[in-house]
Formats: structure tokens, sequence, C-alpha cells
């Protein structure tokens, strides 16, 4: 089955800016992109065992639940996480062990704390950092939204990430206990100027400019390890709601 770093490539700058810059496009037809997406969206926001079980148990309206569509400003949101989130995995070999969208009770709600934490590991699967990760989907964003978003890591850094570490913390202790003691073990160890920490842009491909990233590289200081990833796509709004229904087709087709 394709991997999602197959129907994608990504162009890594470290020498223009003061932080690297990550441009990831799509290099596949826009079928087969819905279809990637799609996929994508679904695994960051249920897990598709429950989902089947729930289907065959009680039917479609609670097994999708939690694949509703919300209010367009929040959908939009999710799908730009999610895809933040795969891309830490599949670009970058980080794990994301936390899908946040999973705890979401109703497609409306947007939780607190940093869209995305993932851990950076070496060969053995220890843990060697934590990356946190702001994301923004705008189809018209402003000259700042990266600015923006690298304040939103900045204010959340002085208090060490207290509230998204603790929620990671308790999902750990339910899902995973194993790899719970590792981030404990991690954590009493940890330096904070350690933490890698990135900016994730979607956006509408012809309104980028490239005053978003200069603005950004023109602040006096920068977060340490800074990466700002952007997600250029053609038509980006209706590719959004393309994949939405997509994703409630194919977990109802065979109810």
């Amino acid at each position: 089955m394709p991997r999602f770093s197959d129907h994608f490539n990504e162009e890594l700058d470290e020498s223009t800016y003061t932080f690297a810059f990550s441009q990831v496009r799509p290099i596949c037809d826009r079928e087969t992109l819905v279809g990637t997406l799609a996929d994508v969206l679904t695994q960051a926001k249920s897990d598709p065992e429950v989902t089947a079980d729930l289907l065959e148990a009680v039917g479609w309206t609670t097994a999708v639940a939690d694949l509703r569509q919300g209010r367009p400003t929040v959908r939009r949101g999710d799908f730009a996480e999610a895809l933040a989130a795969e891309a830490c995995q599949e670009l970058d070999g980080s794990l994301v062990p936390i899908r946040k969208l999973r705890y979401q009770i109703d497609p409306n709600q947007t939780l607190p704390g940093e869209d995305v934490i993932a851990f950076v590991t070496d060969e053995s699967d220890t843990i060697k950092a934590l990356e946190f990760v702001e994301v923004k989907y705008r189809a018209r964003p402003s000259a700042n939204i990266a600015v923006a978003a690298h304040k939103q890591l900045t204010d959340a850094r002085k208090s060490a990430y207290a509230t998204t570490i603790n929620f990671v913390a308790h999902r750990l202790k339910e899902s995973d206990p194993v790899l719970y003691k590792t981030f404990m073990a991690f954590l009493g160890e940890r330096e904070t100027w350690d933490d890698r920490h990135t900016v994730v842009l979607s956006l509408e491909a012809s309104n980028w400019s490239d005053t978003i990233a200069v603005n950004l590289d023109d602040l006096d200081e920068h977060l340490p390890k800074l990466k700002f990833r952007i997600f250029p796509f053609e038509n980006s709004v209706t590719l959004i709601d393309e994949i939405y229904d997509k994703v409630l087709l194919d977990a109802t087709e065979d109810d």
C-alpha cells in the first residue's frame, strides 16, 4: 500500500533563512490525493478498529460520530493538524504517540495546548528530544501568520509546555504503559533547550507569499531548532470538503 510520503515531495531549504524551510507539495493526481488525505484524516480522528466494531454493533450514526464535519474553520484546522502529524512521522521519522484529534467529543471542539507533540527518537527508539508543532490553515494567510504561530509556541515554552506534556502523559498511561515509563524517564532528564519547534501552514497555493517566511525570519529571536513547513494546495477549500466527504463514504460504505 502506498505511503503518504509516496504522494508528496519535500523541498528542504536550510540556508536561506535562520530556520529550516520545508515546502511539501503533492505529486499525485487529485483523486489519489483525496484518497490519501482521507486516510490520513481518518487515522488522526478515529481508531479504525473501534469504528468498524461500532458500525457492526450499533450502526453508522454512532460509528462515525468522531468523523462528522464541524464548522468550516474547525474542520479545516483539523485537516491541517492531521497533515502536520503525518508529516512528522512520514517525512521526519519522528513518533507522534498521541493523536489529539481522537479526543474531540464534538466535531466543533478545539483542544488546548500545542497541536502536535512528536518524539524525536534514535535507531534504538530512545527519546532524544520533543518537537512541538503549531499548525495553521488559511486559504488567504496574512503576512504575519507564521509570526503569530511562533509567538504561540514561545508563550507555551515559558511554562515548559506543561499543559500538553500533562495531557500526553495521561493518555500514554492509558494506552501504552511501556512508552509511558520511557517518557517519564526522559522527562526526568529533559532540558527544555533541547526541544524542537515547528510552525506548519497549510494554504491555498496561489496565495503563498515569501513575505510570510521573511517576516518570520526578521524576528529578533527565534525558538531553538525551528522549522517552518508549508503545504500549498490547489483549490484547497474544495479539496478539504472532498476529503471529508470521502472519509464518511469510506467509513459507511460497508454498512
